[in-house]
């Protein structure tokens, strides 16, 4: 899965953005992604932004855990991240890659993401 990275000279916008994109499996076939569109615009705005797809509940944890802040940190430290999630549900949770994360377990996720503790 591929991943795509924009970022524009000279931008005080104040913002970093990191979009995690889960997309359906026929979604993936079809090649439809939302993130390289937000990734252009949001280039043209001058706010560095991140794109990545995930195809499993473990490379969401990573991103999540590993990747997301490491970025933020290393690449934007003085400026306010944003991270954008674009994934189906339902009632039960988030679907990734076919499986489901019970939005209990998400918060938890995120929780651990930002540092929070559970």
């Amino acid at each position: 899965m591929a991943n795509i990275e924009f970022e524009s000279e000279g931008s005080d916008s104040g913002f970093f953005v990191y979009v995690i994109e889960s997309p359906s499996p026929s979604e993936n076939r079809l090649g439809t992604s939302e993130g390289e569109p937000i990734c252009g615009v949001l280039a043209l705005s001058g706010v560095p932004v991140t794109s990545v797809l995930v195809g499993s509940s473990d490379e969401l944890e990573r991103h999540l855990r590993v990747v997301f802040p490491e970025c933020f940190r290393a690449s934007f430290p003085d400026r306010v991240a944003i991270l954008h999630i674009s994934a189906h549900g339902n009632d039960e949770g988030v679907i990734v890659a076919g499986s489901t994360v019970r939005w209990t377990e998400w918060r938890f996720r995120l929780m651990r993401s930002h540092g929070s503790g559970a």
